[in-house]
């Protein structure tokens, strides 16, 4: 957790976490975002990027964009975009010996030597991308000084225009600009951590936004969505079928986009169907149908259950809402995703409920 605390994301800003998946970085910058600004999840290996777009929209980040994309296909359209861009390359892993052994028998000097080309490849791809006064956090979860201290030499070497800059967390000191978690000093696994500031004004950056590389939901789709829904965000492009909200847009013509803002739904004829992303959003203005744990168990897999709701309805269990039913002559039907369902929960399971 310790990069995305040295990156101290800001409300409102831009954010680009270029290495992205599986996406516990990208949400601690979500929750410091906090709705505000926008942030930019990628990765470049289409599988975990699946993993990364899930994990978004389960933490219920609305102001994030989930690409696939190589680090040379963004720098080119997106110079000088960010306020802040978290690296938290691919490496060797040493510091996840102790915590995955099996990992020891896959480590070699030509493999480490390998991570610190490619890593010096992302980094040149990600320095293009920071606004100047922005900032560039650098993290490797290995102990080789060739991919950590030896990197940042180079980078500085090829970019003079940043520089080091110290931090300071609870038992982390960074008083040269980087700091590496060894696991008898510190709480943890391995890790390195460095932080770069690159020359300029310190504000925030103006705002981009763009709508053309999304399109727009017709004035029909957005009358049908709102005539079903009142409460829910106004839609403000759509992605494929999906009508979606989203306040800040750049530009993604020629990139692959997996998630974009706001889920809402989408048309289906002369209905409208919602999305799981929006049912947090939805309960609270319109409630929730309250369940019990046994009957949420239930719901979360797959099962119809009793109730006298009408229509489209959250389902709520102690406060947690888990996502869409819709109710009918003292049946509720069951709208929870499917890749979501299990069937091996247990009553007495601690983690429900």
């Amino acid at each position: 957790m310790i990069p995305a605390r040295v990156l101290n994301a800001q409300p409102g800003e831009r954010v680009l976490d270029l290495c992205a998946a599986p996406g516990g970085k990208s949400t601690q910058i979500g929750a410091d975002l906090n709705g505000q600004g926008l942030l930019v999840a990628n990765e470049p290996v289409l599988k975990r990027a699946l993993i990364l777009s899930r994990n978004i929209e389960r933490m219920g980040i609305r102001n994030a964009i989930v690409i696939n994309a190589m680090p040379s296909d963004l720098s080119v359209r997106w110079s000088d975009a960010f306020d802040a861009v978290l690296v938290d390359a691919p490496c060797s892993g040493e510091g996840m010996f102790r915590r995955e052994p099996m990992t020891r028998l896959e480590w070699s000097e030509a493999e480490a030597h390998g991570c610190a080309d490619r890593q010096r490849s992302i980094l040149r791809e990600a320095a293009r991308m920071v606004r100047p006064g922005g900032r560039l956090v650098y993290s490797t979860c290995t102990y080789h000084p060739e991919e950590n201290e030896l990197n940042v030499e180079w980078f500085l070497q090829q970019f003079p225009e940043y520089s080091l800059s110290p931090f300071r967390l609870e038992g982390i000191d960074g008083c040269n600009g980087y700091f590496t978690c060894y696991p008898h000093r510190t709480r943890g696994e391995g890790q390195f951590i460095a932080l770069l500031k690159r020359e300029g004004d310190m504000q925030i950056s103006s705002d981009r936004s763009e709508t053309r590389s999304l399109q727009v939901p017709s004035t029909e789709e957005k009358r049908i969505m709102k005539e079903q829904f009142p409460s829910l965000p106004e839609a403000t492009h759509r992605l494929g079928k999906t009508l979606i909200h989203l306040s800040a847009l750049p530009d993604l013509s020629g990139i692959r986009v997996l998630r974009a803002g706001l889920h809402l739904g989408e048309i289906r004829g002369k209905f409208f169907v919602p999305d799981h992303a929006v049912c947090q959003e939805a309960a609270t203005e319109m409630g929730a149908a309250d369940v019990s744990a046994e009957d949420a168990i239930r719901y979360m897999a797959g099962e119809e259950m009793e109730g006298r709701a009408v229509g489209w309805t959250p389902i709520r269990c102690e406060n947690l809402v888990i996502g869409w039913g819709k109710g009918s002559n003292g049946v509720i039907k069951n709208h929870y995703p499917k890749g979501l369902r299990n069937n091996r929960l247990r009553k007495d399971d601690p983690g429900i409920c």
